[in-house]
């Protein structure tokens, strides 16, 4: 079993950076899981901590039941893949990969087996001989995964591997990535900002904000069912309409919005007071029987789908419409929410009715 567990992980800098703050988490053996926040939010430095590259202040780090803490990274059994390639531009593409063989003194024979194993698993035959400098970035990304595959490590660690690529290889590696994961089934951390890439490749995400786990889930789960109002706004491109107002009291249950008198009747009774309430775009729809009316600011054509961005009574609302929605930058449209897909969140930002 190689599963790993951070229990109260925690890493301040010497410039007093507290960089994770009390990070608990089990990984489970073989699961693909994507720590997912923005720039500075402590994903890295975990990861770091995992491989052994960075000490903890406090906690610890188990893999496979056995504490690795203060083990250097050679002694870990992890294959880690770099943004940046770190390849070795003076070996040629079949010294990068058989590196970790050669340093722990590999029989030839076993060398060349797993070469030929991984270098036709990732297509990458027909440039052995020849140096990275000379390979595009999605051939060298193949060459830095190759050299963390060849000797089946108990783990890979990958800090966004795919952030240095052009839109198209960032999708031609992000399938590879996650069929190789599939079928050799080892437990793989992954750090990305990058939600679509987290959605795609993730069993599990773990949002990180401030050092902190903000809400550990499917992909389904955090985006239908955020915890709190960080992972509302962060996930999800755009992320939720979100609007500050009450929750009345009275036989009904309502949310009025700020700076409007029309309530919003609400499916189930919740405590009264000041909350926000949110829905995601595709849950706001232009129609002509809407009983909102908005004035349209932006109209954003993606292809397969239009963001139409609104002023409305309750605020900006952008909702995500069919692509031949025909909508022009100044009219007034109707728009209607779905109620079933509303989500409150008390006054602390936290989701109400979710246990």
């Amino acid at each position: 079993m190689n599963d790993i567990v951070l229990d109260n992980l925690q890493k301040t800098f010497p410039n007093g950076t507290r960089a994770v703050r009390g990070c608990n988490l089990k990984i489970e053996d073989g699961e693909f899981l994507v720590l997912l926040g923005p720039s500075g939010c402590g994903k890295t430095t975990t990861l770091r901590m995992i491989a052994g590259l960075e000490q903890p202040t406090d906690g610890c780090v188990l893999i496979g039941g056995r504490d690795v803490t203060t083990n250097r990274p050679g002694e870990r059994d992890i294959g880690f893949v770099f943004q940046f390639y770190a390849l070795y531009p003076h070996l040629s593409v079949r010294d990068n990969i058989l590196f970790p063989l050669c340093a722990v003194g590999a029989p030839r024979d076993e060398r060349e087996a797993s070469l030929a194993r991984v270098s036709e698993r990732l297509a990458i035959n027909h440039f052995l001989d020849q140096k990275p400098g000379r390979l595009s970035g999605g051939d060298q990304q193949r060459v830095a995964l190759g050299r963390a595959m060849i000797r089946k490590p108990a783990v890979y660690l990958m800090d966004e591997p795919l952030g240095t690529l052009d839109a198209g290889l960032r999708l031609e590696m992000r399938e590879f990535i996650r069929s190789q994961q599939l079928d050799l089934k080892i437990t793989t951390v992954y750090v990305t900002h990058d939600q679509e890439e987290a959605m795609s490749l993730a069993d599990r995400i773990v949002v990180m904000d401030e050092g902190r786990i903000r809400q550990v889930g499917t992909p389904a789960n955090i985006y239908k069912h955020p915890r709190d109002l960080f992972v509302a706004n962060f996930v999800g491109s755009p992320g939720m309409n979100l609007f500050e107002g009450e929750i009345a009291a009275g036989k009904r249950c309502d949310f009025v919005p700020r700076n409007t008198s029309m309530p919003l009747r609400l499916a189930e009774r919740y405590p009264p007071g000041p909350a926000s309430l949110g829905i995601r775009p595709e849950f706001v729809t232009v129609r002509p029987d809407g009983e909102i009316d908005g004035r349209v600011v932006m109209s954003e054509y993606m292809g397969s789908t239009r963001f139409v961005h609104l002023d409305t009574t309750f605020g900006r609302i952008i909702s995500r419409a069919q692509p031949d929605t025909s909508v022009t930058i100044g009219d007034t449209v109707n728009i209607a929410f779905d109620p079933e897909h509303w989500r409150l969140f008390n006054n602390d930002g936290v989701a109400m009715g979710i246990t």
